[in-house]
This record gives structure tokens, sequence and C-alpha cells, in this order.
């Protein structure tokens, strides 16, 4: 969970060894909170993923598409790449729904 990753965390994980953490990111700002139940949620996952790339370890998005949120895919993508300061990143673990939960 991208959102309970915060420096103390990333330093811990960065420590023991973790080269790779997966975070989920499903949609925009109040389209991911919507979806994860909780305000802020998208802001504290990606503070939680810049936190780790500044640690040096690889941050991998899951996403979850729904007729909700696969229009922003593309600007997912655009704001998951500033994060990471790269064009590339891990989108391996994209699922299609038909509707969030």
């Amino acid at each position: 969970n991208g959102t309970t990753i915060d420096n103390q965390v990333a330093d811990e994980l960065a420590s023991i060894g973790f080269d790779y953490v997966g975070i989920s990111l499903d949609g925009i700002g109040r389209t991911n909170d919507l979806f994860r139940g909780q305000a802020g949620a998208f802001d504290a996952a990606l503070a939680g993923a810049r936190a780790c790339l500044e640690r040096g370890i690889k941050v991998g998005l899951r996403y979850t598409m729904t007729t909700e949120n696969a229009q922003q895919l593309g600007e997912l993508h655009k704001r998951v790449c500033r994060v990471a300061n790269s064009e590339q990143h891990d989108a391996t673990r994209i699922r299609n729904s038909s509707s969030m939960k």
C-alpha cells in the first residue's frame, strides 16, 4: 500500500534490501481516492512512490481499468513518468474491470 510509505518506511525498506515495490493507482486524484475509499490516497501513493525512487527502490504501477477511469490512463501515465523522471515504468499489471467496487 503506497499510502503507508513515508520517508521512514522507505528508509526501512531500503535498509532491509527491498529493490521493488508495487503501488496501486486507480485513476487521478478523486477518482483514485473514491476507488480506494480514502481521501488523499492518490497524493499519498505518489509520495510513497517518490520516497522509494529516491532510495533506489524500483516502483511498479498497478492500475485497475474501469469504465470510470479508463479515460485517465494517458494522463496518469504522464504523471507517473514525471514522478519517476522517466518515460518507462512497470505497467505489466494492468487489469480491466467493468466498474469500480
